[in-house]
């Protein structure tokens, strides 16, 4: 077998979860700001399954998109989880601790 060290079609032979999909292509940074030009080849006929291709260009922060909720959200449950195992390693402790002086 031969290794394949195309980055993008890797990621696009990755199969997708649901029918309707959006994957990445490439991630900018660091772009001054104008008018730039984009070139797309048609490869890969999509109109025989009523599929479409569009480039979609979006803003990112440290915590995904532009949205927040979503981020904020992972960092809450995350928050929680850490302050249950917490909680649920001291009671497991003094069950241990409770069971010890009673033998």
């Amino acid at each position: 077998p031969t290794s394949i060290a195309d980055e993008h079609l890797i990621n696009w032979m990755n199969p997708a979860a649901f029918p309707s999909f959006t994957k990445l292509y490439a991630k900018i940074s660091d772009i001054d700001p104008g008018k730039y030009e984009l070139e797309i080849s048609y490869r890969y006929k999509v109109h025989e399954f009523h599929g479409e291709k569009f480039v979609r260009l979006a803003e990112t922060s440290w915590m995904g998109g532009r949205s927040l909720f979503l981020g904020s959200a992972y960092c809450i449950v995350g928050i929680l989880c850490i302050v249950a195992a917490v909680f649920l390693r001291r009671h497991l402790q003094e069950n241990q601790r409770q069971n010890d002086t009673r033998e």
